[in-house]
């Protein structure tokens, strides 16, 4: 019951917020034209976007505690790499988490391995994430819930509750790290994979 009054006051507060109370969630419209990255991943390795040079990307910013928007967006990326078949051994699906206080690297391992054996789940410094989020020019702020602070921790100290409001698109980038397409939340997975597939046919 507190996760489905969560996610309607999570959907209320967001859509009467006005500009003066928090940054606004603007959607990008194209691609970025490139958006470098250094980051650490699921395992603890530290890896940035020239290690996926040559390599196609699908990138999507999210947190592990979402309640619905990004499972939704997630288990759309890995249908539209499996309907790719074997070209879709050419994508790298990203998962990059603008919650990295909670989305430590043993939460992103045992979070991205229940949508697709590819994921790689994504995280680092606030400072880290942010400049990530900025190239991509995603938008995301922390909304707490009116219960925020009832549970304590072992001194008795007020656990703040929150959600994440973040831009949810999934990018798709190219093997030279340029953005290629943007894909909506809602997408259909079979006009990703076909919109993907023509970037490879293409070699973009």
């Amino acid at each position: 019951m507190r996760c489905f009054l969560a996610l309607v006051i999570f959907t209320a507060l967001a859509a009467t917020a006005s500009a003066a109370d928090k940054p606004p969630v603007i959607p990008a419209i194209e691609p970025p034209a490139k958006a470098p990255f250094a980051l650490t991943d699921h395992i603890g390795k530290r890896i940035s976007d020239a290690d996926f040079r040559g390599r196609y990307l699908l990138v999507y910013f999210g947190y592990t505690f979402c309640p619905d928007i990004c499972p939704t967006g997630l288990q759309a990326m890995a249908e539209a790499l499996d309907l790719l078949g074997p070209a879709g051994r050419r994508v790298q699906p990203l998962f990059i988490t603008v919650d990295p206080a909670r989305d430590t690297t043993e939460v992103l391992a045992d979070y991205v391995d229940a949508f697709h054996p590819r994921l790689i789940g994504l995280t680092g410094t606030a400072a880290e994430v942010k400049a990530v989020a900025a190239a991509y020019r995603v938008r995301y702020f922390k909304l707490f819930y009116p219960w925020s602070g009832e549970e304590k921790d072992e001194k008795g100290k007020a656990i703040p509750e929150y959600a994440m409001y973040h831009t949810a698109f999934t990018y798709l980038m190219g093997p030279d790290g340029s953005g290629l397409a943007v894909f909506p939340h809602g997408a259909f997975p079979e006009d990703m994979a076909a919109e993907i597939r023509r970037a490879l046919e293409a070699k973009i």
